[in-house]
């Protein structure tokens, strides 16, 4: 009789502790964890756009100076002055990032 009760309290033990039954602490987490992942996607993705956009005026630079083979200082000029705007554009994302994966400052700024 002492064992079948034994094996009731290690089963029960057991099943508190499983997956499906997470204690409050854990239960914080996995929110914490999920509003960390939110905010780095929208970080990502602002990072990503910063990346691209350089990347596609500075090929568009190259392809230009390639295709017509001289180097005018006006049309380097013309080509910094639009990856400064692209580059600033997407640093702006960033604090977007942040409005919106936080809940206190997307009502009250939205």
């Amino acid at each position: 009789m002492k064992s079948f009760l034994a094996v009731l309290k290690i089963v029960k033990y057991f099943n508190k502790r499983s997956p499906h039954n997470p204690t409050l602490s854990e239960r914080y987490q996995q929110c914490e964890n999920f509003q960390t992942n939110k905010t780095m996607i929208w970080i990502g993705a602002a990072s990503i756009a910063l990346i691209a956009v350089s990347l596609i005026c500075q090929g568009a630079k190259s392809i230009y100076f390639t295709v017509n083979g001289s180097y005018e200082k006006h049309m380097t000029a013309v080509f910094n002055v639009i990856l400064n705007i692209g580059i600033g554009s997407c640093l702006l994302l960033m604090p977007l990032a942040f409005i919106f994966t936080n809940d206190k400052i997307y009502r009250r700024y939205v």
